[in-house]
């Protein structure tokens, strides 16, 4: 009979659910126009591992679509330069935008096609239907919310944000189909909107305390939602394009949007510029996870453990 218990305790301790910390990739880039980097992200700490090179210049925002396609807007040298009514592609003056997908073994970027737009795209963010929204950070007198084509990287204005000369503008669509983005008006903290998908319009929701004490200027350039946690996944960065230091942050945020909590994670490589976030589990070359009981497991196997020791004592009795 008592073997029969500790059977059922053991197979009650295999049937636990591990577990586990979500799969994080980050696009990175050195200045204006530096050649870009794809990284694979530590969620327990921060800590950033080079995949590979993508190929492309200044990848400063990435995202899976629902397939576990992962995305990037880039600036692609070899394109020719842009038409005089979309000159100076790139807030840095430089290549013309492409839109990419990214090899997750080796980090090597294949262009989808140009996005045709003015000005930087500092993120992008799918949403539940698979319709690729992109954030123009330019100063045009305002900035701009379009959508990119995946088949052919083409942008379709959406409209002006109300929003301008403000830095970070991270953006990221949560699990009810809010469209969040984060930008700095001015220390100390960062600004948290809401921005609508029809019309591109801004609506501040509330202000983010910085989890770290500022050196230079934060702001957050990149975020992205995590649906097994309910998290945000963001990158802060704290200097200039390509400087750093830098961190990854997680972002709690309300469902109404009103109220946001900010947790360090931990400091990570100054290049990250686009987080996101493999939807399904790995996706790519990641190292195995260590399975974990969790507390309930922990108490069963106390219990297990110490009804095994009676037992043995019982018997020696």
């Amino acid at each position: 009979m008592r073997a029969r218990i500790a059977l059922l305790c053991l197979l009650s301790l295999t049937a636990l659910p591990v577990l586990s910390q979500p799969v994080l990739y980050s696009t990175g880039h050195t200045g204006g126009s530096g050649g870009s980097t794809l990284y694979q992200i530590d969620p327990l700490t921060g800590v950033a591992t080079a995949v590979g090179p993508i190929g492309f210049e200044r990848c400063g925002a990435s995202d899976f679509d629902a397939t576990g396609v992962l995305y990037a807007a880039c600036e692609d040298p070899d394109l020719a330069p842009p038409p005089p009514t979309t000159a100076g592609v790139g807030s840095d003056g430089g290549s013309p935008g492409v839109l990419v997908t990214i090899d997750l073994a080796t980090g090597a970027g294949t262009a989808v096609g140009p996005t045709g737009i003015s000005g930087a795209i500092t993120d992008i963010s799918f949403d539940a239907g698979g319709t690729l929204y992109a954030y123009n950070g330019d100063n045009d007198p305002e900035h701009s919310l379009y959508t990119l084509d995946t088949g052919t990287g083409m942008a379709t204005l959406v409209g002006d944000t109300g929003l301008s000369a403000a830095s970070g503008n991270a953006m990221g669509f949560d699990g009810i189909g809010t469209l969040f983005h984060s930008q700095v008006t001015g220390p100390p903290g960062q600004d948290l909107n809401s921005l609508d998908p029809g019309t591109g319009a801004a609506s501040f929701e509330d202000s983010i305390a910085d989890p770290v004490t500022p050196v230079n200027f934060l702001r957050y350039n990149s975020m992205d939602f995590d649906p097994a946690t309910g998290l945000f996944w963001a990158t802060l960065r704290d200097g200039s394009k390509g400087s750093g230091p830098s961190y990854v942050v997680t972002l709690d945020i309300s469902i109404d949007g009103t109220s946001v909590t900010a947790n360090l994670i931990g400091q990570t490589t100054n290049e990250v510029d686009g987080i996101a976030v493999a939807l399904g589990g790995p996706v790519g070359p990641v190292a195995p996870e260590v399975p974990s009981l969790g507390g309930v497991g922990l108490v069963l196997l106390a219990l297990l453990l110490a009804g095994g020791a009676v037992w043995v004592l019982r018997r020696r009795a």
